[in-house]
């Protein structure tokens, strides 16, 4: 995995992002963003979603020529719901690029945000890159992945079942395998890459949430129904930074078992708290330092 790869992964989500984006900023229109955060993920999931249904029922292939096509129709469909974004309005503008143009700001923060989200996760993944006993459910996930890639329809081949289908709930991995297939990288290297992209997809939604409860907020006016100007008022600074605050606390503050863990491995406070701490009876077969936090995986042997 280097940097071309994370590149070309990307890539791909800009441009399912872009078959996405008209959809969104038409559906999303009362938020002070747009949605504009969320049409990364909007985008991945209706282009997935399209290629499983037509991969299902057996009209599409599951294959890099069925997710251009799926992605073709949600682009057409984005367009035409959306179209009162890129057509010229009374004054002679494009609703949709004035807006990007006077939000740049927005769109630049969530660019960076989402970019080096994806490379520093995948950055930290590439230190331990391989499928290893402490990878929990990995062996699984990248079995479901192979398989679905070596599928043409779905429902995909079990690769330890041959001749059945997988009887496992998979979509998550479709999802996977078009961003694979697009950048036209392996099944190791994207699996890998693609636990970036969660993050970042992850961290940029949580952005554009906590972004437009902010601005709301601030603005004192409650989410209308009603559809909004494309011009508004500048966005205050708070804003940016309960935006960048509510991703820090999703992506990264949420789960504390990293500090818990880090804090007993160096030893601060009483065995007796962290045994008081542990479950009860778990047994934990990888001992002290075992991936499961807290449990008596801390303080066995």
């Amino acid at each position: 995995m280097d940097f071309i790869d994370i590149l070309r992964f990307w890539l791909v989500i800009q441009l399912f992002a872009l078959a996405a984006l008209p959809l969104a900023w038409r559906w999303l229109a009362p938020l002070p963003s747009r949605g504009y955060a969320l049409a990364k993920p909007l985008g991945l999931l209706l282009v997935s979603y399209l290629l499983w249904l037509g991969a299902s029922l057996g009209f599409l292939r599951n294959g890099v020529g069925g997710i251009l096509l799926a992605w073709a129709v949600v682009l057409g469909a984005s367009l035409w719901l959306g179209r009162a974004s890129w057509q010229r309005d009374d004054s002679g503008q494009r609703p949709l690029f004035s807006w990007l143009r006077e939000h740049w700001v927005l769109v630049a923060v969530t660019e960076i945000l989402f970019l080096a989200a994806l490379v520093g996760w995948a950055f930290i993944r590439s230190f331990s890159p391989e499928i290893t006993t402490a990878g929990g459910e990995k062996f699984m996930e990248l079995t479901f992945l192979n398989g679905i890639l070596r599928s043409q329809q779905f429902p995909p081949q079990d690769p330890w079942l041959s001749g059945f289908a997988i009887s496992y709930y998979y979509f998550g991995y479709v999802m996977l395998a078009a961003l694979a297939r697009l950048s036209g990288l392996p099944a190791s290297v994207a699996f890998n890459v693609g636990l970036g992209a969660w993050f970042a997809l992850t961290l940029t939604a949580a952005f554009g949430i906590a972004f437009d409860l902010v601005a709301a907020l601030i603005r004192r006016a409650p989410v209308s129904s009603s559809l909004p100007p494309a011009s508004s008022p500048p966005v205050p600074r708070s804003a940016y930074i309960g935006g960048l605050l509510g991703a820090l606390f999703v992506g990264l503050l949420g789960n504390l078992a990293g500090f818990l863990e880090s804090m007993f491995s160096a030893g601060v406070g009483p065995l007796a708290f962290w045994r008081w701490l542990d479950v009860k009876d778990l047994n934990c077969l990888g001992g002290p330092g075992y991936s499961e936090p807290i449990a008596n995986c801390l303080t066995a042997g």
